[in-house]
């Protein structure tokens, strides 16, 4: 019993060692996608969550109109393992023009552990990160666009956000 009890201290690093990967399969880096002096909101879904199908189009909008100023959309599947043809039939179905990556339901709770303190509850889940690359906000459930539209007015292209990081969600429905 104590040969195996050492290997079962590595089982969570192997499982955080498995990258994410985008809808073709090839692996992915959530980090390279966020900061590089843009606000990045990661919106993370479920091709079979009510909340999900209803709000994505939304934040397609959001992101096509900011892409090229100051803010953009990254979509976080957690239908890995299995159901990446109903992840990408998802994204097919609403014409999403913002990049989505994929992984296990267990690989966003580890994600969101290690940048937020806190596992995944559900979906829709979002993050919000500065320019910087910096997490500011969580929210779990719905966000309506206009709360981060409002964020970035608040901030008005300025990089130091003066916001703690990672906020609780806030009761209203926004980012706190």
């Amino acid at each position: 019993m104590k040969r195996i009890l050492p290997l079962l201290w590595l089982l969570p690093t192997l499982a955080l060692a498995t990258p994410l990967r985008d809808l073709d399969g090839r692996p992915a880096d959530l980090r390279e996608w966020i900061g590089q002096g843009r606000w990045t909101v990661v919106m993370i879904w479920s091709w079979d969550c009510p909340i999900c199908n209803r709000e994505v189009e939304a934040w397609d909008l959001f992101d096509d109109a900011h892409r090229d100023r100051d803010a953009r959309v990254i979509g976080l599947s957690i239908n890995g393992g299995g159901e990446e043809a109903k992840a990408r039939a998802f994204v097919e179905e609403h014409d999403l023009g913002f990049p989505s990556l994929i992984g296990t339901a267990r690989q966003v709770d580890a994600l969101l552990r290690r940048e937020t303190g806190q596992g995944l509850r559900g979906t829709p889940t979002f993050l919000l990160y500065d320019p910087e690359g910096r997490p500011v906000g969580m929210q779990i459930g719905p966000l309506p666009t206009e709360a981060v539209e409002e964020i970035l007015r608040r901030h008005d292209g300025r990089h130091e956000t003066g916001a703690s990081p990672v906020q609780r969600p806030a009761r209203d429905g926004g980012m706190g």
